[in-house]
């Protein structure tokens, strides 16, 4: 999956479908990949702190590209915003999950 980001939107995009989707299709779908994002900009924060202070960022498993990206589905779908997202973004969201698992 990748982020294409603009101005106006963010694109999703899984590598087994060319089906797209367009966060702006619907005001909550753009805020809620933007908390998703959010929590990416929180755990990168964490992680410069801990290697701050003489952690090896490698040995900080729960930072795994793979469990950071769990852990941004996770926020995403704690976040106000995801009630009110559309049924095709909270698919998108199930398979990207499915595939960082």
């Amino acid at each position: 999956m990748y982020f294409y980001t603009s101005l106006f939107c963010i694109t999703a995009e899984l590598p087994q479908s060319q089906e797209t989707l367009r966060s702006g299709d619907n005001k909550y779908n753009m805020i809620n990949t933007i908390a998703h994002e959010y929590k990416h900009v929180l755990d990168f924060l964490r992680i410069r702190s801990l290697i701050n202070y003489g952690f090896n960022y490698y040995k900080i498993s729960q930072y795994s590209d793979k469990n950071r990206e769990l852990r941004a589905i996770e926020y995403q779908r704690s976040h106000n915003s995801y009630n009110n997202t559309t049924t095709k973004y909270k698919k998108t969201i199930d398979r990207y999950e499915s595939i960082q698992k």
